[in-house]
């Protein structure tokens, strides 16, 4: 079975969930008091579509960057964003 990596990170203020939007994701649970992201965290998850293995490279940010990343973007690689509402 093929591996398929898919590049993820997510961007945006602090206190707008993203981590919470990954660890529902990852770990298909919800935490209303789960401790805010120092710096950045990278999970993994890999999820079954046919006959490939999409594997899921993410990198939660704290939300306080300067600088995003100043490599090229490839076609697999996803920026996620997000606003408090």
């Amino acid at each position: 079975m093929a591996i398929r990596e898919l590049k993820v990170c997510l961007l945006g203020d602090t206190g707008v969930g993203k981590s919470s939007i990954v660890c529902r994701f990852v770990q298909d649970h919800f935490d209303h008091n789960i401790s805010p992201t120092i710096g950045a965290s990278f999970l993994t998850k890999t999820v079954p579509c046919g006959n490939e293995l999409h594997k899921f490279l993410i990198w939660d940010t704290a939300g306080q960057e300067r600088c995003v990343f100043t490599s090229v973007l490839d076609s697999k690689e996803l920026f996620l964003t997000t606003e408090q509402l």
